[in-house]
């Protein structure tokens, strides 16, 4: 019970530290946000007749973690909490009451995973096996309560209500810092599992543990993907003894074991003290994970490393500051400006060494590299939201991905990659529209003709299913490729972002690819006002149902989504768009249908499709941008409506919070733009869409002291739109805003009023 009361008086202190007497923009984050939410059904094959009326019971959600990270760091230390199914593929979901341990790497928002090189503080005898949910005293988990949790940006902590240890964690970028508090005259022991992992990485092919001095050890772990991580900790006690399990079996007094399941238990002297854990972690060799760890953890104070943390949460936090709305409003916009600065993470040694595409240590190359390009999410908000508060790193995110080209056997730049590893898992080439933004925008840091060249190969010969047919017949067909209509859609747009580049390099073959972007207008179906699957005698697929979902198996036509959803897709070409479906009034009028359809889904269940509004699904990425172009068709009303209908039924300051998972902030970036009343349609046009602010104002800190500040006067529940929009005190009649407007700095001022009006006329 003493226990708990210091647990409690403790996080009380740190609360009072922490907040000083304002409240900081920091304080306003709420971790949990993401971290509950629940689906139908496990993603599969299984239609939605099939579970119409069931409750939603299995976890899914944001898939985001509480963990301590500091900005883009490549340690994400965070509690995992099962491993059974995709709503733990950040190892946490709210709805658990038990913890498996805390394990030193994840992905925010997405379902790859990592999970490596779990610990579990405990006491008494050792207990190898994790255990389950319903019986925790059978295993080395614990049960927890949300009551004696604490979690805020570069800090979390929790009291282990099995063994009544407190475990608190901080991070720095390449370490891991751990503090643990054992109750008096136990058994003090660190439990550390090789064998545990999340996603495609809980697969583990081998594992080393090597006790190198009685408080220095190290480990590898590698996985069936081929990558290999390597971690050395450091202990603030002596080790007493050591206990191992390899292959299932128990041993002891050894000082190395190595097997494909590996797992340690570590004793420690017993003293009034807590037990202190310094963890490095190095994808490239083991001397760099021990170089990484006592580069940036020094000595052993764990208090001043939670403070680093925090100011450098802080730092990045105040690169936008609101004033005015809610509380929950603030809340959720910090929080997705915290989820924005998780992604891409660092993928390099404190020396600037790095594991390439080839599997190899590669020597500091001049920039700082990345991983995690979740590209085919990313590319519409996030790394648009990047070019304006991370400047300073966009240059070698892209260098980043042109290094995974260089260094890869097929020459690929990045589709969906973690870690040096590259998939196809998703429809398009997605670098395109993230190089030809970073190039739209004036940043000059890396090769161009490089990137172009890339891109045009990967075009061609990157093996993307049905391109070929998309080259020679104008559309993929449905007979022949599944996902046809996304994948003619995205290879039209990213061809689009190719061709844009190209006429910026004054290169001769642009002209192809400005014409293949022109290839959507192919699948559109004047007589039903989709875009539906076509088969390569240029019929349609019948029978046809706008409403019906498809995921991505084999026969099915649509990705994630259905034809309501992905029938906007052309944002390189809003006019043809509009031209295609009859003009504005027509256009419109179908744009209304989207939002205003009854929310009735058929075909093939994917939990991706959530956050719906009618048939307009804000939890996945095809129509994020839907709202935004009423304003293109002379009717920024309706944008301003549907925007502000969006956030208020999709977005939470709860655990619940998200409408779908996070995909690396993808969903959060939505929400930072759209809080701020402007959103990228097309980045690499260099310009943003006037929407709607949330906030009286906000400021962007920008470099060189520069600021950009967006004031909303009259704004309330009854003046719900613009009436009047001024930049730097002259009337501003276009309803777009250009990128090098908003980085010069300035104002930009929007007058509310209770009329619907074009105010841009």
């Amino acid at each position: 019970m003493r226990r708990v009361i210091l647990f409690l008086i403790i996080a009380l202190c740190l609360d009072l530290f922490y907040s000083c007497k304002t409240e900081r923009n920091i304080d306003k984050v709420n971790l949990y946000i993401g971290t509950g939410g629940y689906v139908q059904a496990i993603p599969g094959d299984i239609s939605y007749d099939s579970i119409r009326d069931n409750a939603a019971t299995f976890p899914f959600g944001g898939l985001t973690f509480p963990g301590a990270v500091v900005p883009f760091g490549m340690i994400q230390l965070s509690p995992d909490c099962n491993t059974k199914g995709f709503g733990w593929s950040a190892g946490y979901h709210y709805s658990d009451s038990t913890i498996l341990g805390f394990s030193h790497m994840h992905t925010s928002g997405n379902g790859m995973g990592f999970g490596h090189f779990l610990f579990m503080p405990g006491t008494g005898e050792t207990q190898f096996e994790p255990g389950n949910a319903d019986h925790s005293d059978a295993g080395y988990r614990s049960r927890f309560s949300h009551a004696r949790e604490k979690a805020f940006p570069g800090y979390y902590s929790v009291m282990l209500d099995d063994s009544k240890v407190i475990a608190e964690l901080t991070a720095t970028k390449h370490a891991g810092f751990h503090r643990y508090t054992f109750p008096k005259g136990q058994s003090d022991h660190l439990l550390i599992d090789l064998v545990h992992g999340l996603g495609e990485w809980a697969n583990p092919a081998a594992a080393s543990f090597s006790i190198e001095n009685d408080t220095t050890i190290s480990m590898t772990r590698l996985t069936r993907n081929g990558i290999t991580t390597f971690m050395t900790a450091i202990f603030s006690k002596p080790i007493a003894k050591a206990e191992f399990q390899v292959e299932g079996k128990n041993t002891f007094g050894l000082k190395e074991v190595s097997g494909q399941n590996v797992k340690a238990c570590l004793f420690f002297a017993e003293d009034a003290h807590p037990l202190l854990v310094k963890a490095g972690i190095s994808f490239t060799c083991k001397s760099e994970a021990s170089n990484n760890l006592l580069a940036e953890i020094t000595d052993w104070n764990f208090d001043q490393v939670v403070s680093n943390a925090r100011k450098a949460w802080e730092y990045e936090l105040g690169k936008i500051k609101v004033r005015g709305s809610t509380a929950d409003q603030q809340s959720m916009f910090y929080t997705a400006l915290y989820h924005s600065t998780l992604t891409p993470f660092l993928f390099n040694d404190v020396d600037g060494s790095f594991l390439a595409a080839d599997g190899k240590k590669h020597s500091n190359e001049g920039f700082v590299n990345y991983t995690f390009f979740t590209l085919w999410d990313t590319y519409r908000t996030l790394h648009p939201l990047l070019t304006i508060t991370q400047s300073n790193k966009i240059n070698d995110m892209i260098n980043s991905m042109l290094a995974q080209a260089d260094y890869s056997s097929d020459k690929l730049l990045p589709l969906w990659c973690l870690a040096g590893k590259n998939g196809f898992n998703m429809a398009g080439y997605s670098a395109a529209p993230v190089i030809a933004e970073a190039i739209a925008k004036g940043f000059k840091g890396f090769d161009a003709e490089k990137a172009y060249n890339y891109l045009v190969g990967n075009a061609i010969n990157g093996g993307f299913s049905g391109h070929a047919e998309f080259v020679t017949k104008g559309f993929v067909p449905a007979d022949k490729f599944n996902m046809s209509v996304p994948k003619t859609l995205e290879y039209a747009f990213c061809d689009w972002n190719i061709a844009q580049i190209g006429r910026a390099l004054k290169a001769e073959n642009a002209i192809q690819f400005e014409k293949s972007s022109s290839n959507y207008k192919n699948l559109y179906d004047s007589s039903t006002g989709f875009f539906r699957p076509k088969l390569s005698d240029g019929s349609w697929r019948t029978p046809f149902d706008p409403r019906a979902v498809s995921h991505q198996f084999p026969g099915q036509d649509y990705m994630e989504s259905n034809a309501w959803q992905y029938n906007w897709h052309v944002m390189h070409d809003v006019q043809g768009m509009i031209d295609l479906i009859g003009g504005k009034e027509a256009f419109c009028s179908k744009l209304d249908s989207l939002f205003d359809q009854p929310t009735y889904l058929t075909g093939s269940y994917a939990a991706d499709v959530s956050g719906l509004i009618g048939q307009y699904a804000q939890g996945n990425q095809p129509d994020h941008h839907a709202a935004y172009l009423y304003a293109y068709a002379g009717k920024p009303w309706k944008t301003q409506e549907r925007v502000r209908e969006i956030m208020q039924k999709t977005y939470f300051n709860n655990p619940d919070g998200l409408p779908g998972n996070d995909d690396g902030g993808e969903m959060s970036a939505w929400y930072v733009f759209s809080s701020l009343g402007f959103y990228p349609v097309n980045p690499a046009e260099a310009r943003y869409v006037l929407g709607i602010p949330t906030f009286e104002e906000a400021i962007i800190q920008l470099p060189d002291n520069k600021k950009f500040t967006i004031k909303t006067t009259g704004l309330s529940h009854e003046n719900r739109y613009v009436k009047l929009v001024k930049l730097n005190g002259k009337v501003w009649k276009s309803i777009y805003i250009d990128h090098k407007t908003i980085v010069a700095g300035g104002l930009l001022e929007f007058e509310m009023g209770d009329k619907k009006l074009n105010c841009f006329q």
